[in-house]
Protein backbone atom coordinates (compact mmCIF):
# COMPACT_ATOMS: atom_id res chain seq x y z
CA UNK A 1 0.00 0.00 0.00
CA UNK A 2 1.59 3.34 -0.94
CA UNK A 3 -1.17 5.80 -0.09
CA UNK A 4 -4.73 5.46 1.29
CA UNK A 5 -7.31 7.42 -0.63
CA UNK A 6 -10.31 6.21 0.93
CA UNK A 7 -11.89 6.91 4.23
CA UNK A 8 -11.57 4.93 7.07
CA UNK A 9 -15.07 5.01 7.80
CA UNK A 10 -15.42 2.73 4.48
CA UNK A 11 -13.69 -0.32 6.09
CA UNK A 12 -13.84 0.62 9.98
CA UNK A 13 -16.76 1.56 12.44
CA UNK A 14 -17.39 4.79 13.46
CA UNK A 15 -16.42 3.17 16.76
CA UNK A 16 -12.97 2.26 16.13
CA UNK A 17 -10.39 3.77 19.17
CA UNK A 18 -7.01 2.10 17.79
CA UNK A 19 -5.66 2.09 14.44
CA UNK A 20 -2.24 0.77 13.33
CA UNK A 21 -0.86 1.28 10.16
CA UNK A 22 2.61 0.01 10.93
CA UNK A 23 5.56 -0.83 8.56
CA UNK A 24 2.55 -0.80 5.02
CA UNK A 25 5.06 1.04 2.81
CA UNK A 26 3.11 3.90 2.90
CA UNK A 27 4.49 7.36 1.47
CA UNK A 28 1.20 9.48 1.84
CA UNK A 29 -1.24 10.38 4.65
CA UNK A 30 -4.09 12.86 4.28
CA UNK A 31 -5.45 13.17 7.69
CA UNK A 32 -9.17 13.71 6.16
CA UNK A 33 -8.44 9.72 6.09
CA UNK A 34 -10.44 10.20 9.61
CA UNK A 35 -13.93 11.45 7.92
CA UNK A 36 -16.71 9.61 9.83
CA UNK A 37 -14.64 8.21 12.54
CA UNK A 38 -15.65 9.45 16.13
CA UNK A 39 -13.50 7.99 18.41
CA UNK A 40 -10.25 7.31 17.66
CA UNK A 41 -7.64 7.61 20.34
CA UNK A 42 -4.70 5.66 19.25
CA UNK A 43 -2.73 6.36 15.29
CA UNK A 44 0.07 4.04 14.80
CA UNK A 45 1.96 4.98 11.24
CA UNK A 46 5.19 3.91 12.58
CA UNK A 47 7.95 2.33 10.13
CA UNK A 48 6.35 3.62 6.85
CA UNK A 49 8.15 6.01 4.31
CA UNK A 50 6.23 9.36 5.30
CA UNK A 51 8.34 12.43 4.88
CA UNK A 52 5.89 14.97 6.15
CA UNK A 53 3.18 14.48 9.28
CA UNK A 54 0.49 15.06 6.08
CA UNK A 55 0.39 15.19 2.25
CA UNK A 56 -2.69 16.27 0.26
CA UNK A 57 -5.29 16.98 2.81
CA UNK A 58 -4.12 19.70 5.61
CA UNK A 59 -5.03 18.55 9.49
CA UNK A 60 -7.22 21.55 9.51
CA UNK A 61 -6.99 25.29 11.39
CA UNK A 62 -9.18 24.16 14.20
CA UNK A 63 -10.37 20.64 15.23
CA UNK A 64 -13.32 20.33 12.82
CA UNK A 65 -12.62 16.88 11.85
CA UNK A 66 -12.08 13.43 13.93
CA UNK A 67 -8.11 13.68 13.89
CA UNK A 68 -9.09 15.48 17.18
CA UNK A 69 -10.18 13.15 19.04
CA UNK A 70 -6.32 11.02 18.49
CA UNK A 71 -4.27 10.77 22.08
CA UNK A 72 -1.31 8.51 21.26
CA UNK A 73 0.14 9.51 17.49
CA UNK A 74 3.27 7.66 16.72
CA UNK A 75 5.26 7.99 13.60
CA UNK A 76 8.52 7.06 14.61
CA UNK A 77 10.70 5.23 12.16
CA UNK A 78 9.78 7.49 9.21
CA UNK A 79 11.35 10.28 7.48
CA UNK A 80 9.69 12.71 8.25
CA UNK A 81 11.39 16.56 7.74
CA UNK A 82 8.46 18.70 8.53
CA UNK A 83 5.51 18.88 11.08
CA UNK A 84 2.97 21.70 11.18
CA UNK A 85 2.32 23.28 14.22
CA UNK A 86 -1.40 23.28 14.17
CA UNK A 87 -0.50 19.26 15.61
CA UNK A 88 0.51 20.83 18.40
CA UNK A 89 -3.29 22.50 19.20
CA UNK A 90 -5.18 19.21 19.31
CA UNK A 91 -6.20 19.55 22.41
CA UNK A 92 -6.59 15.38 23.08
CA UNK A 93 -2.65 15.01 21.94
CA UNK A 94 -0.79 13.31 24.88
CA UNK A 95 1.70 11.72 23.21
CA UNK A 96 3.35 12.35 19.76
Amino acid sequence: MSSLTQTASTFFPSTTLNITLRNCNMVKFGFDFFEGLDSVQYLDMSSNHLTAAYVGSSIMSSCSNNFCAVEILNLTNNSISTFPTVVFNVDNLQEL
